[in-house]
């Protein structure tokens, strides 16, 4: 059995991926990108990102949900600390639509949540948290919709993306009338 020793940095030579980590700081806190990768087939082609989120106690990161080609399935969970989830219910084919689902989920919870790709999904950190999330599907910040939680009665911090995003009753009325396809 031969043994080869190697630098990290030569995997790639062997067939093993080696992913460069992305970080992102602002006043609200960090996003640590680890890895994104795309892999393709004859059948479907599948893009999988995997993502730290530190985020300071009372900011909001939220509401997001990605369109039509673009959509997002994200598997989330609390490492450190607690927050509130914040779920949009729009299928306009469930007997939910248009419902916002608020859960507390904190690390002590020891909880993975998966959030299908037609729920609009963000959380209001009520302490300092470090949250990890994988999202399956490609990002596009074309095909991103920003909803604003106007609606929730919290003394928050949120981005000038997020603030300038749809109202939650308007974003229902486009999908109800058809001029809007998640």
């Amino acid at each position: 059995m031969e043994i080869i020793n190697t630098d990290v940095f030569e995997l790639g030579n062997f067939g093993i991926d080696v992913f460069h980590e992305k970080e992102f700081d602002d006043d609200r806190g960090s996003l640590k990108v680890f890895f994104e990768t795309f892999h393709q087939s004859k059948d479907s082609n599948f893009f999988l990102t995997k993502k730290l989120s530190t985020t300071k106690k009372g900011v909001f990161r939220g509401l997001h949900i990605q369109k039509t080609p673009f959509k997002q399935k994200k598997i989330s969970k609390v490492i450190k600390g607690e927050i509130l989830q914040v779920f949009l219910n729009l299928d306009v084919n469930s007997n939910n639509f248009g419902q916002t689902i608020i859960t507390p989920v904190s690390s002590k919870h020891n909880v993975t949540i998966s959030v299908p790709c037609l729920f609009a999904h963000g959380f209001f950190a009520s302490k300092t948290v470090v949250f990890e999330y994988i999202c399956i599907g490609a990002y596009s910040e074309e095909h991103e919709i920003c909803i604003i939680p106007d609606y929730l009665d919290l003394n928050m911090t949120m981005s000038n993306k997020d603030l300038q995003g749809l109202k939650c009753k308007d974003i229902i009325t486009e999908i109800k009338s058809g001029n809007l396809l998640i």
